[in-house]
């Protein structure tokens, strides 16, 4: 019996986000004498039919080596040794190198950048992001075709490299991370994994940095533009152009909707950031990226979070029940448009515009789009006071009286914050006014830690 070992799936209700389809649907191991998860990986997808993940630390060699299949003692964890948490391991800079060497004319997600999109890129800009971004392919195998994203931290570690198969209309077809692969590839030959990438497998986190992050020390001054998904962040820089100067966007990825972190955004230290959730059908992921920008900007020095809502104002109703994200908006729009100003088609029998995908789908998204706004000046407060305001709007609040420090009692809590968001913002800037701001930040750090946000 399972039950009989160490190891077996979590009996709790909580999920994982599954590492090849990227649904929150997966049970992960657990080591029954420690209480802590297995590494990532090993688990099992609940979407059997429609994905089928799963990885079972008996049958890969993970049990004997850690354990060599000792039977549990006792469910109860040992507090004699405290636990330390291990320093990630890297993948090696060669292994990143392999994807990165040739193959290209074999990666479909870049040939339809160049020729299958309605309005396809120019070689120089495809060729650019993609040694921006480490872009890199699969050349070989079941994933043959497929584009690898590698997450590269800003020290230059390589973290993670996610594999995306794609069809021809650049829809995701399969997902997959290139050190699963790798594991898979030992397994079938009957061979042991090289040792880093048995080490790597023992990373408690696979994710642990953003998508674009070794970008960073490159563009210190610029904004950053965070979305989901790396192909959102390859278009927005394909759409708006890759960053020349201080001006300019970095688009940076998250990775999925439930991985927007303190610890990954620590490295956003002092920026000014928009995000970008994706649709959907009853808005949860713009409010769950809302709460989490109000919560991590209050942990990381310097850092200011803009939350859009452009897609929640443009999106209609079947858009937002399919989950669109920026992608799929830009993609049917001609790129020049956004650097250039509008382009001088010449339309002849079977070269029509594609016709929008959706009612309500942005033919202003030009004009409505506003990733700049509100601009922020130096010496203003027009930041917080944004943040402030997000956080706040029809946010249920506390009824009763009670004190938000010693010196500062509320019985209408309401009535407080707009009082004081409204002498703040009608002295923008003025130190003397300076408290009535600081007091509407720490009523949000005080309601925040009476409701964390669930993905700490």
């Amino acid at each position: 019996m399972q039950n009989d070992f160490r190891y077996d799936l979590d009996k709790s209700s909580r999920k994982f986000t599954c590492p090849q389809c990227e649904k929150k649907r997966f049970v992960k191991y657990i080591d029954l004498e420690t209480k802590l998860y297995l590494p990532d990986q090993y688990g099992r997808c609940d979407r059997q039919a429609k994905c089928g993940y799963f990885l079972d630390p008996y049958k890969d060699g993970y049990a004997k080596s850690h354990t060599e299949s000792i039977p549990y003692r006792t469910n109860r964890p040992s507090l004699s040794t405290p636990y330390k948490k291990q320093p990630l391991t890297p993948i090696p800079k060669e292994i990143l190198d392999q994807t990165i060497r040739n193959g290209y004319d074999l990666n479909i997600f870049i040939q339809n950048l160049l020729h299958r999109v309605p309005y396809p890129f120019d070689l120089p800009d495809i060729e650019a992001v993609i040694s921006m971004y480490g872009l890199g392919t699969v050349a070989h195998g079941y994933r043959k075709g497929a584009v690898t994203m590698p997450f590269i931290d800003h020290t230059g570690q390589t973290r993670f490299i996610q594999v995306k198969n794609f069809d021809y209309d650049n829809h995701t077809t399969g997902t997959d991370s290139l050190t699963s692969m790798l594991t898979r590839y030992y397994q079938d030959k009957g061979q042991g994994c090289p040792e880093w990438l048995n080490r790597y497998n023992q990373n408690e986190l696979k994710v642990s940095c953003l998508f674009g992050a070794h970008l960073l020390p490159m563009f210190p001054e610029n904004r950053i533009a965070l979305v989901e998904a790396p192909k959102t962040a390859i278009y927005g820089s394909l759409y708006f152009g890759l960053p020349k100067g201080p001006e300019d966007l970095l688009w940076m990825a998250v990775y999925s909707r439930d991985t927007l972190t303190v610890e990954k955004c620590r490295a956003l230290e002092g920026r000014t950031v928009y995000l970008f959730p994706d649709l959907s059908e009853d808005g949860s992921t713009y409010d769950k990226w809302r709460d989490c920008a109000a919560k991590i900007s209050g942990k990381v020095k310097g850092l200011r979070f803009v939350v859009s809502d452009f897609l929640e104002k443009v999106a209609g109703v079947k858009d937002k029940e399919r989950g669109l994200d920026l992608a799929d908006y830009l993609i049917d729009m001609d790129w020049r448009e956004f650097r250039t100003g509008p382009v001088e088609k010449e339309i002849t029998p079977g070269n029509d515009p594609p016709a929008p995908i959706d009612q309500g789908r942005a033919s202003d998204v030009m004009e409505r789009f506003e990733p700049l706004s509100p601009e922020v000046s130096p010496g203003s407060w027009d930041g917080i006071i944004f943040e402030l305001e997000q956080f706040f709007e029809g946010r249920d609040l506390p009824t009763e009286f009670f004190k938000l420090n010693p010196y500062t009692p509320i019985s209408d809590c309401r009535a407080f914050v707009d009082v004081n968001l409204t002498t703040a913002k009608a002295n923008n800037g003025v130190p003397a006014f300076r408290p009535y701001l600081d007091r509407v930040v720490e009523l949000r750090d005080f309601l925040d830690d009476k409701k964390e946000c669930d993905i700490f």
